[in-house]
């Protein structure tokens, strides 16, 4: 009877470190598998990594908010080559060109903003110029003679933004409206064809594509006195 009891106890004790054996494998499982859910945390060494200025792949120049990720230069402020507000300045007129933000409305604030970075030794990036548009008045469209058409020269924006622009009676100016440029360029230099270009019109008081009134023609120019 003794040792009936006696193996019974034994049977109940391998029973109860069966499950706690279980147990522990079972919690040493759960954190693998939430970790694995999660993903791998974050090495110490990634977030101390220090962020260099501007792209490391060359390739990501094709991306335009790429090329100027971090247009201010390191220690400019430390080494009082500029403030706060000069660099803020010198971004938006500089880098951006923005004539028209903020602290920027008299006519010469931007060139002045220029000027500054420039004497500073330029801390914050000084981007190549680009073109400017306004409309073509009077005299760029043939001095509104009668007959009178342009065909080269003045721009249309059919897209919006600086990669809208195109040439009248230029290749893309046909191919981005979805027609053949081959014909259309073909009107262009019929001198019979007297809608097929850039005319002025009284009524609208502007100079327009002449097949698509809607579509206003822009002379186009550069404004950086640095050039």
């Amino acid at each position: 009877m003794q040792q009936r009891r006696q193996g019974q106890r034994l049977e109940l004790l391998g029973r109860r470190w069966q499950r706690q054996e279980v147990r522990g494998q079972q919690e040493a499982v759960r954190p693998g598998l939430r970790q694995q859910d999660l993903g791998p945390g974050p090495a110490l060494a990634q977030t101390a990594a220090r962020v260099e200025p501007g792209p490391k792949d060359p390739d990501d120049a094709a991306i335009p908010w790429s090329i100027h990720v971090h247009p201010v230069q390191i220690n400019t402020f430390s080494t009082g080559r500029q403030g706060i507000e000069q660099c803020f300045k010198s971004c938006l007129a500089a880098t951006c060109g923005c004539e028209d933000a903020p602290g920027m409305e008299a006519i010469d604030d931007q060139y002045v903003a220029i000027k500054k970075n420039d004497e500073s030794k330029d801390p914050v990036v000084d981007t190549p110029p680009m073109y400017q548009y306004k409309n073509a008045d009077i005299v760029d469209c043939g001095k509104g003679m009668q007959g009178k058409k342009i065909t080269e020269g003045l721009y249309v924006d059919l897209l919006g933004g600086p990669e809208g622009w195109v040439e009248v009676c230029s290749d893309e100016f046909f191919t981005k409206q979805g027609t053949p440029a081959d014909i259309g360029q073909k009107n262009c230099a019929n001198s019979k064809a007297l809608l097929a270009g850039c005319i002025w019109d009284d009524v609208r008081g502007s100079c327009v594509y002449g097949l698509k009134k809607l579509f206003k023609c822009y002379a186009r120019y550069m404004d950086d006195n640095k050039l």
